[in-house]
């Protein structure tokens, strides 16, 4: 069936006059919406649109038109249109379908300057409708799925969390012999050019833990179909970025092999990145070194340490114009705490298992999401009609 067959009407959103007064309502933007950023408040007043928790709402204007959200009670954005209740659909049913539509919404947004939905396009999508009784059951079985996808995102953000205040501690206070973590009220600490750090440790500077391999500016006379890909810095920030491929002369040292630490130094601010590289054998650009080191405990512990270092090293360098860069002299002086060998595998091993579980939780939620994809497609459509897929499952 088709949408403008459904009887569906919308109204748009307007944006308030008065700014200020009592009885304040959040504004519905996407962001608030989706996140739960934090919105703008206006008072209830003539001629905007309200809107109560669970109604459907298209975003109508802006680079991300033709998204359906659920929404949340206060003031309709002007960039989106609240979707009045269908008598012969369920409203939570009616919201999976049309999500199931979005993509083809989104690609044929109207406009030359800011993009809308084309309002053709939109009454022309069409949905399956079955009785009432299945589309109850379809949105249950959906929003069973979306609420064990919920949870899962949240344990993943409260994991992260610990993980980031774990590592924290870790890459700067250490971990005793008994798996506590230090503190200066219970073990002995010294001060050092990082500030106070555990006795037993040492400073060392990243020139010295590490053997500094440069990239190369690559001819374009010899780029290729074949041979080694070579790595940019937009390719440790995209992994699926085109890559450049080098079949000329070049030394078994300049091959960049997975498990390598990359340390890009030139671009924005953003670009002054340290990496491991997971990629397959490969040859650098010239704005990017490669870090040999001897030790594997002592090359994971540093590579995690300049990670949590590195947004205040990007500070330093932002208020720079044009092209910033850091020259070697200062990527191979930063200091790094360094452990005991003994200490510095405790660390590792503690950090690996947070972010094992992290990362397990990430792949549980891949495969739910990817069950969630297959069952729209299945039930939304009738290709697969409910009544028999539960039958299979019990």
């Amino acid at each position: 069936m088709k949408i403008k067959d459904t009887g569906l009407k919308y109204v748009k959103g307007k944006p308030p006059r008065i700014k200020e007064g009592a009885s304040l309502l959040p504004y519905l933007s996407p962001d608030y919406i989706r996140k739960g950023s934090q919105p703008d408040f206006y008072p209830n007043q003539t001629g905007i649109v309200l809107v109560e928790d669970g109604e459907l709402i298209l975003l109508w204007d802006g680079s991300n038109a033709g998204e359906f959200f659920k929404g949340k009670a206060g003031i309709l954005s002007s960039t989106m249109v609240k979707l009045d209740q269908v008598d012969q659909i369920e409203n939570e049913y009616l919201f999976y379908s049309l999500t199931l539509q979005e993509d083809q919404l989104k690609s044929k947004t109207a406009g030359s300057g800011i993009p809308h939905v084309d309002k053709e396009v939109f009454y022309n999508l069409e949905i399956y409708v079955p009785e009432k009784p299945e589309q109850s059951t379809i949105a249950t079985i959906l929003s069973t799925v979306d609420a064990a996808i919920e949870k899962t995102e949240q344990l993943i953000a409260k994991y992260e969390r610990i993980k980031t205040g774990l590592m924290q501690d870790l890459l700067t206070r250490g971990i005793d012999e008994q798996g506590n973590i230090r503190s200066e009220e219970t073990h002995a600490f010294k001060d050092s050019p990082l500030g106070r750090i555990p006795v037993g440790w040492e400073v060392e500077r990243l020139g010295n833990l590490a053997a500094f391999i440069s990239g190369k500016a690559w001819s374009t006379k010899l780029l290729t179909e074949h041979g080694l890909k070579i790595i940019r810095i937009s390719n440790l920030h995209k992994p699926d970025f085109p890559y450049w491929r080098y079949d000329g002369a070049y030394t078994e040292d300049m091959i960049v092999n997975t498990g390598d630490i990359l340390f890009s130094w030139a671009g924005v601010a953003s670009s002054i990145d340290c990496v491991q590289y997971l990629g397959s054998p490969a040859l650098l650009n010239q704005h990017i070194y490669n870090l040999k080191f001897d030790d594997d405990n002592i090359k994971v512990f540093t590579h995690r340490y300049i990670r949590w270092f590195l947004p205040e090293l990007r500070k330093e360098i932002e208020g720079g114009a044009g092209q910033l860069h850091l020259t070697k002299g200062k990527i191979q002086g930063i200091l790094v705490p360094m452990p005991t060998k003994k200490e510095l595998s405790l660390i590792n091993e503690s950090i690996e298992r947070i972010t094992k579980l992290v990362d397990l939780e990430k792949k549980g939620l891949v495969k739910m999401k990817n069950k969630k994809t297959a069952l729209m497609q299945d039930l939304l459509t009738g290709k697969v009609r409910v009544d028999n897929l539960l039958k299979e499952n019990t």
